[in-house]
C-alpha cells in the first residue's frame, strides 16, 4: 500500500513493486493519532525528502478530512502527481477530493480515468469512477459497466457490489438483480453497513417486506452506531410499522392490542413525537377510535402512557373534539395553540371523511 490507507478488502495492484519508504513510517505511527500529530509527521517526512511523492499524497488524504483545507489537500495531491506522475494513487485520491464538489465532476472523472490508465488492473478507481458516473441519470449504463469492471478485477471487493445494487435498484424491473448484488456485498463483508442500508431502502418500498427492511436497517445500525441516516431510517420504519399495527388493532376493535401498539410507539427508541401528527395516525387510529365512542378511553390511555410529554397538542385537540369546543384551545400558550388547532381541524376532517364513508 504505497500511498496510504485503502479499505481492508482492497488488494491493490499486484504489479506494483514494494520499495523502501523514506520517512513514510513516521506517518504511519501517527495515522490514528490526533490530526495535528499526523500533520506534523507528514510535513517532517516531506522535509526529509521533498522529492518523495508518498507523504505528499498522505498529506492530501489528511487535509481532505477538513472541509476548510480542501485547497491545501488538492495542492498536496497535485504535488505528489508532479513528483511521481506514473503512480495511480495520487490521481485516485485527487478524484475523491474533486468528486465532493458537484461542479467538478468532470475533473473527478478525468482523474479516475487517469488512475485507470496507470493501473488498469486495480478495482478501486473503477469503483470510484462508477460513483461519479452514477450521479448522472443519463450515464447509468456507464456506471454499471464501471462497477462490473471493478468486480471483474476483484470479485471479493464488497463495495462495488453494493454500488452496483444501487444502480440496478433504480430500475424497478431489475430489483431482483439489485437485491442479489446487495446480498453478495453482505456475504463478502458482513461487517460492511452500506449494503444493509441500501437493501433496507429498496425493501421499504415493498409492503410485504417491511419486516425485512427493518431488520436490514437494524443490522446497519448495529454495525455502524454513529450512522445517523441508518438510525433515522430505522426509526422511521419502526414508526410506520407500529402505526400500521395500531391501525389494524383499531379496525378490529381490539382495544387491548391498540393500547399495546400505542405503548410500543411511545417506548420505541429513537422515535420522536412528530409521527403523532401524521395523517396515517390521525385517520387510521385517532378518528376511528373516536367514531367507535372510545374517545375518553383513548384520551385516558394516552395520558397514562405519558403522551403529554411528546404530543401535548394532540391530547388538547382530542379533548376539544370530545367536548365539541374549539374555543377550549383559545387560552393556551400561542405556539401550543397553533399546533393544537391544526390537529383539531385535521381530526374533524378525518371524522367527516369516515362519517361520509359509512
Amino acid at each position: 500500500d504505497l500511498y496510504g490507507f485503502f479499505p481492508g478488502n482492497f488488494v491493490g495492484n499486484p504489479s506494483l513493486k514494494p520499495e523502501y519508504s523514506r520517512g513514510f513510517e513516521a506517518g504511519l505511527r501517527y495515522r490514528r493519532g490526533p490530526f495535528d500529530g499526523a500533520l506534523t509527521a507528514y510535513r517532517h517526512a516531506i522535509e526529509l525528502d521533498p522529492a518523495y511523492a508518498a507523504p505528499w499524497n498522505n498529506l492530501g488524504n489528511l487535509l481532505s478530512k477538513d472541509a476548510k483545507r480542501v485547497v491545501e489537500a488538492e495542492a498536496a495531491y497535485r504535488r505528489a502527481i508532479e513528483l511521481d506522475p506514473a503512480h495511480a494513487w495520487p490521481w485516485n485520491s485527487l478524484g475523491n477530493l474533486l468528486a465532493q464538489d458537484p461542479k467538478r465532476m468532470a475533473e473527478a472523472e478525468a482523474a479516475y480515468r487517469r488512475a485507470i490508465e496507470l493501473a488498469p488492473t486495480d478495482s478501486l478507481p473503477w469503483n470510484n469512477l462508477g460513483n461519479v458516473l452514477a450521479k448522472d441519470a443519463k450515464r447509468m449504463v456507464d456506471a454499471e459497466a464501471a462497477y462490473r469492471r471493478a468486480i471483474e478485477l476483484n470479485p471479493a471487493y464488497a463495495v462495488p457490489w453494493s454500488n452496483l445494487g444501487n444502480v440496478l435498484a433504480d430500475d424497478p424491473k431489475r430489483e431482483v438483480e439489485a437485491e442479489a448484488a446487495y446480498r453478495r456485498a453482505i456475504g463478502l463483508n458482513p461487517a460492511y453497513a452500506a449494503p444493509y442500508i441500501n437493501l433496507g431502502i429498496m425493501l421499504t418500498k415493498k409492503a410485504k417486506r417491511v419486516v425485512e427492511a427493518e431488520a436490514a436497517f437494524a443490522q446497519a445500525v448495529a454495525l455502524d452506531p454513529g450512522n445517523f441516516y441508518a438510525e433515522f431510517r430505522l426509526a422511521e420504519l419502526r414508526t410506520r410499522n407500529a402505526i400500521a399495527t395500531a391501525v389494524a388493532a383499531v379496525a378490529a376493535g381490539d382495544w387491548l392490542a391498540t393500547k399495546q401498539a400505542l405503548q410500543h410507539l411511545r417506548a420505541a427508541p429513537g422515535l420522536s413525537g412528530s409521527w403523532t401528527a401524521d395523517t396515517s395516525f390521525i385517520e387510521g387510529v385517532i378518528a376511528p377510535t373516536l367514531r367507535a365512542d372510545q374517545g375518553r378511553w383513548l384520551l385516558a390511555t394516552l395520558k397514562e402512557l405519558d403522551y403529554e410529554t411528546i404530543a401535548a397538542p394532540l391530547l388538547l385537540a382530542i379533548e376539544a373534539v370530545l367536548d365539541d369546543s374549539a374555543s377550549a384551545l383559545d387560552d393556551i400558550e400561542p405556539e401550543l395553540q397553533r399546533a393544537s388547532r391544526k390537529l383539531y381541524a385535521e381530526i374533524r376532517l378525518a371524522l367527516d371523511k369516515r362519517e361520509k364513508a359509512e
